[in-house]
This record gives structure tokens, C-alpha cells and sequence, in this order.
């Protein structure tokens, strides 16, 4: 039926769909609404943000360079919980393929010396417990490659523009081109929507035209 050709259109299989279109500006520094032939798009700008870094951090441990790397200038040391502490020596050798630098402070404590570059003005320690919480909660049933993929989408999420950010125009143009680039465009890593399009026809029926 006509939702469903609809959802179908999500997928975005039409190659350069995202970066033909036409912004026309944000909607509660949230949506980006834009213009195509015959309809009306909404993108998530997270959602789309976040899919496009996922992408990036994928194909990057493809090629097995791993996460790109930022130094701190000082050191972070953060508190830990014995299960977070047991991750951290259990998998020490991952670290490095997702940015971090981190070794043992103490019995219940960590510090972190390096994170994954991009990250916009997040708090290295709440990133770091959000993927030890990721990785504990994953439980021993996942295989390593499906956890190291989840956490790659946790590094994404941080990695991304947020509801509430102001972009500028060419900001906008550049993630719908990198948004062409992406091998499943309808989701972020999370399961969320990237986009709703609505056809002319359907906008012009719900006005009674």
C-alpha cells in the first residue's frame, strides 16, 4: 500500500537522493526540512549524523586501523566499579582499537590518557562508563565482534551533532552528501528513523485539495 512504498523509500537506494536535496532550514534545531521532486523530507539531524560517523568507525576497523585518537592534554582519572574494572583488564587489548588510552589507577579507579577523536564536547569519563556499561550489559552470550560493534555506535552517538545544535548551511550540505555515502541510510545504529518523507499528493490531501 501507499505506507508502504513509503517506508520502502526510507532505504534511500536512489544514488545522490540526500545530497540533491534542498534545505530549507531546521525545525526545532532538531529536523532538517528539505525539498525533493513531488515531496517533503524531514531528517533527524543526529540520526543522519550519527549513521554517517557509524560508517566511518566501521570501515575504519574494516581496514583494521581503528578508531582515529585524541591525547588529552592532562590525564582523566575516573572512579570505577569492580565489574567496570574486571572489563578494563579483561579486554586491555581492545582499548586501542576504539580510541582509548586507558590503564589502572589504584583498585577503583582508571585514567584515561587518550580518547576517540571527534567526540563533540563530551565527558570522557561519562563516554568510558557508558561503554563499559555496553560492554557488562552485552553479557558473555555475544560474541566480541558484536559487542566491539555496539560500542562503535556509542563512540558514533558521541561523535554526532545533537537535537538543540544550530548548523549552518554548508554544514547541512556536507552531512546530506555524506549521508549518499552510507550503505543503509533509513536507521542509525540505535534503530531509530533517519528521515519521513511525505509526498506533495499526500500533504495536498490532508488539506482537502
Amino acid at each position: 500500500d501507499g505506507a508502504g512504498r513509503r517506508v520502502g523509500l526510507g532505504y534511500l537506494e536512489m544514488t545522490g537522493y540526500a545530497g540533491a536535496l534542498r534545505f530549507l532550514g531546521q525545525l526545532q534545531l532538531t529536523y532538517l526540512v528539505c525539498e525533493a521532486a513531488g515531496e517533503l523530507v524531514l531528517i533527524d539531524q543526529h540520526a543522519a549524523h550519527e549513521r554517517v560517523e557509524y560508517q566511518k568507525l566501521m570501515q575504519r576497523r574494516q581496514r583494521r586501523e581503528g578508531v582515529a585518537t585524541q591525547r588529552l592534554l592532562f590525564p582523566t582519572t575516573v572512579e570505577v566499579s569492580p565489574a567496570h574494572a574486571a572489563v578494563v583488564e579483561e579486554v586491555s587489548s581492545l582499548w586501542g582499537q576504539l580510541g582509548y588510552e586507558i590503564e589502572p589507577f589504584g583498585k577503583a579507579a582508571v585514567a584515561i590518557k587518550a580518547v576517540p577523536a571527534g567526540l563533540r564536547g563530551a565527558d570522557p569519563a561519562q563516554v568510558l562508563r557508558e561503554l563499559l556499561d555496553d560492554w557488562v550489559d552485552a553479557g558473555v552470550s555475544r560474541a566480541v565482534e558484536s559487542r566491539l560493534e555496539n560500542l562503535l555506535s556509542t563512540i558514533a552517538c558521541h561523535c554526532a551533532v545533537r537535537a538543540g545544535d544550530r548548523l549552518l548551511g554548508s554544514e547541512v550540505e556536507s552531512l546530506l552528501r555524506a549521508l549518499d555515502s552510507v550503505d543503509f541510510r533509513a536507521h542509525c545504529p540505535h534503530g531509530r528513523p533517519v528521515l519521513l518523507r511525505l509526498s506533495l499528493d499526500e500533504i495536498a490531501r490532508r488539506f482537502g485539495r
